[in-house]
């Protein structure tokens, strides 16, 4: 049972945070998701990283249903887009434990897929091996310097995806270099999926900047409009959104968008 004194207390401090801007550095937040990534003492972070079996992705339904889901919004985003070349690389931002991978994969000759944590990169492998998938290449890198990543993956990417990573990114400026990296290794016409959570005028659904480990789920949200306008300015054209709000007043966690963009 919550302890509804810690709850009001935990709220009171990030309101005031909030409103006073009381933040924390932009190096040691980086530094905490690191470490927070990579603490093999954490039990819940196989579930966090969509490990199967782990958690409650014990039901197998559960697990297969993420991959599903993402797999299933990027094709009916990608049908409003012109007749474009079939997609031959793809590169996933955050694979985790492969929930993701294993039904993109398939779509591709050549399927990267990037995190920050070994462990999660070997269970993610562990699983398109299972699936019968070899055209794969897992990238490590350090959360300090993610242009790593641009010396890793030279061939031109045909579709880049990030899906349930963004609002664990250590702050707005942080995505910003994400974003710039996938421009970069975009080919020219090529797709770029990116799922983040959306501000809105409620308090708590302000972007956190301290203690990366108390609530990694919502460190960073944009307003829909900034979001847009960040892809813009890194040369990714926006041409469809889908938007999934939360159910009702009390779920304003779930609030998430999907946009996919075209490099340019």
């Amino acid at each position: 049972m919550v302890n509804p004194v810690f709850t009001f207390l935990r709220y009171a401090n990030r309101w005031l945070r909030n409103t006073f801007k009381l933040y924390d550095a932009e190096d040691k937040i980086i530094a905490e998701a690191h470490q927070y990534w990579n603490d093999p003492s954490k039990a819940i972070l196989p579930q966090y990283t969509h490990s199967r079996g782990a958690g409650m992705f014990q039901d197998e339904e559960k697990w297969l249903s993420i991959g599903r889901q993402s797999l299933a919004i990027y094709q009916e985003l990608e049908r409003c887009l012109p007749p474009h070349k079939p997609v031959s690389t793809i590169l996933e931002w955050g694979c985790g434990g492969g929930a993701n991978a294993i039904h993109f994969a398939p779509l591709a000759k050549t399927f990267y897929g990037l995190d920050i944590s070994a462990d999660v990169l070997k269970e993610c492998a562990r699983q398109l091996t299972s699936a019968g998938i070899q055209q794969y290449h897992m990238v490590e890198i350090n959360a300090a310097q993610p242009e790593e990543a641009l010396q890793h993956v030279q061939q031109p990417i045909d579709l880049f995806f990030c899906v349930n990573v963004m609002e664990v990114f250590p702050s707005k400026t942080y995505t910003e270099r994400i974003i710039d990296i996938a421009s970069k290794m975009l080919a020219t016409g090529g797709i770029a999926l990116l799922q983040y959570k959306y501000t809105t005028p409620r308090w708590e659904t302000q972007p956190k900047r301290w203690n990366y480990t108390s609530d990694p789920p919502n460190m960073t949200t944009f307003w829909i409009d900034e979001f847009w306008q960040l892809c813009i300015k890194h040369q990714l054209t926006p041409k469809v959104m889908k938007l999934l709000p939360p159910i009702n007043e009390q779920d304003i966690k779930r609030r998430y968008v999907y946009l996919l963009c075209v490099k340019e």
